[in-house]
């Protein structure tokens, strides 16, 4: 939903949103007062009338509107940066013209709660973003009304006032409930899970890389919103390339057969621009399209010394596992 620079926590905000990661099916965490915790979250909240826990993605969604809460947390640092970006014409990059934003303070952290609407192709659409400052970490909720008459002000702000914050679940556990599992990593290290359904991996001591020094890798299976499989994969490869925002694709090369995820897949090596840092980046993108067993990998890499990284990429892609879901 973000723009700004071209700094991993933003790159990631763009790429969960523009590629749709989604969560497994689990156990929810319930208390009194029906406030109900994200599988791998730290974040509860009673939700809507209506609204459920989403077996697709990390966040509710009531079924006979489809209209949703989307969650996303990002590492503690991050806050400053997104709460530059929630300005009127950042949102307006994002087709959100604002409606109003103010400071709020929920479960005795500070945040900034923004009301908009979103043009969607012809579709008007009700947002309502929490952006919010946490111990250990930043978190961003996106309400979204499809229909217009699902939500109000009143009920959306009755659910952020019910948030309540927990200890966070240990690496380990988070890695147990992705739809998939990992072998090699080759070299990467596991930064952390993104919306229950992805993870996010890189190469070097830092965990927000604000300079793009050190590759970036995010692994995910898109479950709620599938890949068509009437696109040809070197149009579809494509397609999604150029949806990151945060990058200008220049070039984009031969979509290839490669193994992924222990089935045939399609590998593309495209090259971008850095938006802000006005480098060159190499973006290596594979995709596996079998109906309900697809996944979604992309790595981002300097340009200098890519060339090294990309066998042992290709065998980590290889080796992944899907889990029955």
């Amino acid at each position: 939903m973000l723009r700004r620079k071209f700094a991993p926590a933003m790159r990631l905000v763009a790429m969960v949103l523009c590629l749709g990661l989604a969560v497994p099916a689990g156990g929810l965490a319930q208390e009194s007062g029906d406030v109900i915790f994200l599988p791998g979250k730290t974040l509860g909240l009673t939700p809507p009338p209506g609204f459920e826990l989403s077996k697709a993605f990390s966040g509710f969604v009531d079924a006979s509107s489809g209209s949703s809460i989307l969650l996303v947390q990002l590492p503690a640092e991050a806050y400053a940066e997104i709460k530059s970006g929630m300005t009127t014409e950042g949102l307006a990059s994002q087709n959100i013209a604002v409606i109003s934003s103010e400071p709020v303070k929920i479960a005795g952290y500070d945040g900034i709660y923004v009301k908009g609407i979103q043009a969607v192709g012809e579709t008007q659409v009700d947002k309502w973003i929490l952006l919010l400052e946490t111990t250990e970490a930043t978190v961003l909720l996106t309400v979204q009304d499809l229909t217009g008459d699902a939500l109000d002000d009143a009920a959306v702000l009755a659910a952020l006032n019910s948030i309540k914050i927990r200890e966070p679940q240990s690496l380990e556990v988070q890695l147990e409930n992705l739809p998939f599992e990992l072998g090699d990593l080759a070299g990467f290290r596991i930064v952390r899970t993104i919306a229950g359904s992805g993870v996010l991996l890189t190469i070097g001591p830092k965990d927000v890389v604000t300079d793009g020094s050190q590759p970036v890798l995010i692994i995910q299976r898109p479950i709620e919103r599938p890949f068509p499989t009437s696109v040809f994969p070197a149009d579809l490869s494509e397609q999604l390339l150029r949806s990151v925002k945060t990058l200008d694709v220049t070039d984009v090369g031969d979509t290839v057969e490669r193994p992924v995820a222990g089935a045939n897949g399609y590998e593309t090596i495209a090259t971008a621009t850095d938006k802000v840092l006005t480098a060159e980046v190499v973006v290596a993108q594979w995709l596996r399209l079998n109906s309900g067993e697809q996944m979604h990998i992309m790595a981002i890499l300097p340009k200098e010394g890519h060339e090294a990284l990309l066998p042992e990429l290709r065998n980590l892609v290889a080796e992944l596992s899907l889990k029955v879901l």
